[in-house]
């Protein structure tokens, strides 16, 4: 699994790239940038160096693009809610456990941050695994609605935050496929599922 951000003319996993204007698909090169009023206008590409919406990355013509999408996906929270059921179809879709390597620091008041080193951090259909410093904490999605994300926390990238009643745990990884937005997504639903159990 990708976990990527879903281009919706290549419907499929493909990584973008965010802007302040927008984002892009690496693969065909179509490109949504945000207008003054806050929508998503669909807009072609203009980088000739890099793949664009004239020709995808085999060579051949990119899909063509549905308007009817363009009005679906004008809005952005009506984009955010597709890209949250293509999280969910693509969690529903696989062997549903994934293990990336992280490292983490902790917050446990307002001093300062603890760095905690490098571990793992395991996905599963019943809890967030967090192996760290010798210890195991587990944080079952059954008692925790959603997940923090930050996408930039002090320049260091990416992260999800797990929290206890006594810390906060920064969780930061380089893998590929660490996204903070499809967790968050998958991590909402598998506490959704879990309430029709309890």
């Amino acid at each position: 699994m990708n976990h990527d951000i879903q281009c919706d003319i290549m419907m499929g996993s493909i990584m973008t790239v965010s802007d302040r204007e927008g984002v892009q698909c690496k693969i065909c090169g179509a490109k949504w940038k945000l207008t003054p009023l806050g929508e998503l206008e669909y807009v072609r590409s203009e980088n000739k160096d890099a793949v664009t919406a004239d020709k995808s990355a085999d060579g051949k013509e990119p899909p063509v693009y549905d308007k009817y999408h363009e009005e679906d996906f004008r809005s952005i929270p009506s984009w955010y809610e597709w890209e949250r059921s293509c999280a969910i179809n693509e969690w529903n879709s696989s062997n549903q456990e994934i293990i990336y390597s992280i490292y983490v620091e902790a917050l446990p008041n307002s001093k300062g941050f603890i760095d905690c080193g490098k571990g793992t951090l395991e996905f599963n259909q019943d809890a967030f695994i967090l192996n760290v410093a010798d210890q195991q904490l587990v944080f079952p999605h059954r008692i925790r609605e959603s997940v923090q994300t930050e996408y930039n926390y002090k320049g260091k990238g990416m992260c999800i935050v797990l929290s206890t009643q006594d810390n906060c745990y920064y969780i930061y990884s380089k893998d590929s496929h660490f996204n903070p937005t499809w967790m968050q997504f998958v991590g909402e639903y598998l506490y959704q599922q879990s309430k029709k159990f309890f």
